[in-house]
């Protein structure tokens, strides 16, 4: 089970209301080329996730990450290039702001690559960011989640299928 140094990665998925809308008024965040091995490993893992989704989620026309504190932030250099898809690098009150907007939020969360030898792994989970309303809190920690493991070949490293998914 993935837990610690997680950095939220956030999936636009709005219940009846479209999330376009407040989106198009932000400015989305450009990949750049990865810096780090994890940026390597994590931007392959996130192509995967735009490519064919997560256990629990459809790929997407847009993700959000939320900026933290975490020492392992996921930067523009760990993300996948895609002329489909945008990202977007918001606060947890920003989140929240869309999310009470725009209906529930489901988002993703994305932990740094662990690396041993010739093989490595990025967990990938999804959360909810609920619409506040009266009688219901904003954010709810209940979404599902897989292991993407990796492996270096000499042509570079490749996205194997995930494992240990859970709902």
């Amino acid at each position: 089970m993935l837990r610690s140094g997680w950095i939220l990665l956030i999936a636009c998925a709005a219940c009846g209301k479209s999330l376009t809308n407040p989106l198009e008024q932000l400015a989305p965040a450009i990949p750049t080329a990865p810096r780090t091995q994890d940026d390597t490993l994590r931007a392959l893992v996130l192509a995967e996730v735009l490519r064919q989704g997560t256990v629990d989620l459809e790929p997407r026309p847009a993700f959000v990450i939320l900026q933290s504190d975490f020492s392992a932030q996921l930067t523009t250099s760990a993300l996948p290039h895609s002329q489909m898809t945008k990202f977007y690098f918001l606060t947890r009150t920003e989140i929240q702001d869309i999310a009470d907007k725009s209906g529930d939020l489901r988002y993703l969360k994305v932990a740094p690559a662990v690396v041993q030898a010739d093989s490595a792994h990025v967990g990938v989970g999804t959360d909810f960011a609920l619409q506040r309303k009266p009688g219901r809190s904003g954010y709810l920690e209940a979404g599902g989640g897989c292991r993407w493991p990796l492996v270096r070949e000499p042509a570079g490293w490749r996205v194997l299928a995930p494992q240990y998914c859970r709902i």
